[in-house]
């Protein structure tokens, strides 16, 4: 899998930029989103490969963004979740989707994400 571009989403703004400016130093092109209904508007100009969002955000959470992305797009692009409700029955029904990649646990280890996304490249 090719992943040059990562869109962040996050309500927690410096978590969204600490991960954003990791994933620059890394080399990734990235584009950031407070909510679902950002993530949705920024991605037709922005196209990522991979988006990386938390779960409970205000206006649009990121399993609605997920629903949304599945419906809107074939094939959705890819998704990796970082929450601090990692064994919500939500999550379990979204890990027999085809671009679900990954749940991470807050706070998140952001070497966890780079080896995932390593491992991603590698496939």
């Amino acid at each position: 899998m090719i992943i040059e571009k990562i869109l962040v989403v996050d309500d927690e703004e410096d978590l969204r930029e600490i991960i954003s400016e990791i994933f620059e130093f890394e080399g990734y092109k990235v584009r950031t989103a407070e909510n679902g209904l950002e993530a949705l508007k920024i991605m037709n100009e922005f196209n990522p490969d991979l988006i990386v969002t938390d779960i409970i955000m205000p206006e649009c959470d990121g399993l609605t963004l997920f629903k949304e992305l599945s419906r809107l797009y074939s094939p959705p692009p890819p998704v990796i979740f970082i929450s601090g409700y990692v064994g919500s029955v939500a999550i379990d029904e979204l890990k027999n989707k085809e671009n679900f990649i990954a749940i991470f646990s807050k706070p998140i280890k952001i070497d966890d994400i780079l080896n995932k996304l390593n491992e991603l490249k590698d496939s």
